[in-house]
């Protein structure tokens, strides 16, 4: 949304309509208080402003992210005003935390196996497991990957995310030299926004909405570079 009002921006089309939806999108995440979500949108933001060449764009946006991170942290000021629950959901992060680091440390190339969190706890942490009252899954999803498929999968699971990146980030910088790339800065921020939401979350592989998500990114890198305009057509040409 933010790369697509940057190049209508560069065009000099109208984007009120989109600036009121972002502006309802940014109120939606604030509300939610996820930090690795608010994270992730700075993150992306951020791309989105080093990829135009105009100046007075990047001076306004840099104001626009001075905003959200006092709002954000007048968010997190609130949500640490109630240092119970607060606390409790930090601690219930770092007790998932200790038993994967034991069972990465014990089964550091394979790991303990996929999905197998219940026996993580059995054997690396049963006094968190009676803590949290349930197997809760490793709220990060490095980690996690790390303790059920050891190095190994967390190589392949790096590599997944990050392949693209490196090759959409290459097709960007070439690109940028002519007009601002929306459709390779969206796709990019897929695998990146999934990145930063994976450092405070458990595995999301299994979701359906990753895949979603993800299908548009492999799509983008897929197409010929001028896929803003190929996507305009009723049949885009992929390679």
């Amino acid at each position: 949304l933010f790369s697509e009002i940057y190049a209508r921006k560069s065009a000099g089309a109208r984007t009120g309509g989109l600036i009121a939806v972002f502006g309802l999108v940014v109120l939606a995440l604030l509300a939610t208080q996820s930090r690795g979500g608010i994270l992730a949108f700075m993150l992306l933001m951020l791309l989105c402003v080093l990829v135009t060449r105009s100046r007075r764009a990047i001076l306004r946006s840099f104001v626009l992210l001075a905003v959200f991170a006092v709002l954000a942290g007048l968010v997190f000021l609130i949500r640490y005003l109630n240092p119970v629950n607060a606390t409790m959901s930090d601690l219930g992060r770092i007790w998932t935390y200790i038993p994967a680091w034991n069972a990465a440390m014990d089964n550091p190339f394979f790991g303990i196996g996929f999905a197998n969190t219940l026996l993580m706890y059995e054997r690396y942490g049963m006094e968190y497991l009676m803590l949290l009252g349930r197997a809760m899954d490793v709220h990060n999803v490095f980690l996690e990957i790390l303790a059920q498929q050891g190095i190994f999968g967390l190589a392949a699971f790096l590599a997944f995310l990050l392949v693209p990146v490196v090759l959409l980030v290459g097709r960007i910088v070439r690109i940028s030299r002519e007009r601002y790339p929306v459709i390779e800065v969206a796709a990019v921020s897929v695998p990146l926004a999934f990145l930063f939401y994976g450092m405070i979350s458990h595995q999301f592989i299994m979701n359906e909405f990753f895949w979603a998500y993800y299908s548009f990114t492999i799509i983008a890198l897929r197409s010929e570079p001028d896929v803003r305009e190929r996507l305009l057509t009723w049949r885009p040409k992929l390679v």
